[in-house]
């Protein structure tokens, strides 16, 4: 409200407005002063330049007289009645003076007033940026300690996968083993599985064999629980893989089953990925082979090998043997997303929107105060 009462106050008291007013004024002066018989220069507008017109047409004509006793008696006969004019123009000029003096000292409070208003916006502009400095920098160091902690949680996160696989080292896994058909002693139906199927000796040293920790099935047609045994020697299990990788067609109960290492969750979880894939290289007959941990290896009819790394390249990859793989989505990067959300200093001085307005509300107001002087 101050700021449209002082900008009101501004319209009212303008330039050309306050030479008019002079322009007429001047004009009034002039028209008693000829009059009263004196010969005068028409007055100049100061504000347009020109000469007014209207003093011109408002001039009487005065009969040329060269009797010094003729030119006196007129300024005799006019003095009375040019006093009530001259009285009337001070009077207009005083009133005129007394209004343009309130005016500007109105003006002056109002831009007072207004200058006390900012810098008091000011100082709390500056309060709020000091303290979002402060929220910047410890919105800064948090991040900092965040991509710390991600950094720390990847590197835990990689040595707990390699102990959990060093750990299933000596395991191997059976599927499509049917249900119950164990009986109650797993570790012997499995060493009469190896010494009968495999032709391997009796002294394998299994420590232990189980059926998966999983829901058993409930109806026939699923798919049954996958059995783990442990060796005592790596050895052992590695021994017994091989001779079930070599006979390859093993039945039991008139079902086939499969040998295969005991991998981690985290590993069945990228193998997995290839599933479809591996069905479409199947049927066009493409030997392929997964490596560890979820490399996908493909032979080539020209004897040459293909190795993608994950299921990512494979997806892009194999496009150029025209087979397609749905391309897996990637888990999101944390610790990129985190750098990218993070603030991030240009300069040292901060240039708010809040700090240029001020300055030029500021830089507004100084070509806009009065001079002292009126």
């Amino acid at each position: 409200n101050t700021s449209l009462t002082c900008i009101s106050s501004m319209d009212i008291i303008t330039k050309a407005t306050v030479v008019q007013m002079i322009e007429r004024v001047v004009l009034k002066v002039h028209n008693v002063v000829v009059s009263l018989g004196k010969t005068l220069h028409p007055p100049v507008s100061a504000y347009t330049g020109r000469i007014a017109k209207d003093s011109i047409l408002m001039m009487p004509r005065v009969p040329r007289n060269t009797s010094k006793t003729h030119d006196q008696e007129p300024l005799r006969e006019t003095s009375s009645d040019a006093s009530p004019g001259m009285a009337e123009i001070l009077k207009e000029l005083w009133a005129f003076r007394t209004e343009t003096s309130g005016n500007f000292e109105i003006l002056r409070k109002e831009i007072s007033d207004l200058k006390t208003e900012i810098a008091d916006v000011k100082e709390r502009m500056d309060i709020a940026e000091q303290r979002l400095s402060e929220n910047e920098d410890n919105e800064r160091n948090t991040t900092r300690v965040m991509i710390h902690m991600l950094q720390v949680q990847n590197q835990l996160k990689e040595k707990c996968e390699d102990l959990e696989s060093r750990s299933r080292r000596n395991n191997l896994r059976i599927y499509s083993v049917p249900e119950k058909i164990e009986g109650n002693n797993m570790i012997k139906f499995v060493m009469n599985l190896f010494v009968e199927q495999l032709e391997l000796d009796a002294e394998l040293q299994i420590e232990c064999a189980h059926r998966a920790p999983a829901s058993r099935p409930l109806e026939q047609s699923e798919r049954p629980r996958s059995i783990v045994v442990q060796f005592r020697s790596y050895v052992t299990k590695q021994t017994v893989l091989k001779a079930a990788w070599t006979k390859r067609n093993i039945q039991v109960s008139g079902s086939r089953i499969f040998f295969d290492e005991d991998f981690t969750p985290a590993v069945y979880k990228e193998r997995g990925k290839y599933k479809e894939v591996r069905k479409t290289l199947r049927e066009r007959k493409i030997k392929h082979h997964i490596l560890f941990p979820a490399k996908l290896k493909i032979f080539l009819e020209d004897g040459k090998v293909k190795v993608f790394d994950n299921p990512v390249a494979a997806a892009h990859g194999l496009r150029d043997f025209g087979i397609k793989m749905k391309s897996p989505a990637e888990e999101p990067n944390l610790e990129t997303i985190l750098r990218a959300a993070g603030w991030h200093t240009v300069s040292s001085r901060k240039m708010t929107p809040t700090t240029e307005m001020i300055d030029a509300v500021k830089s507004l107001l100084q070509s806009k105060e009065p001079d002292n002087d009126h």
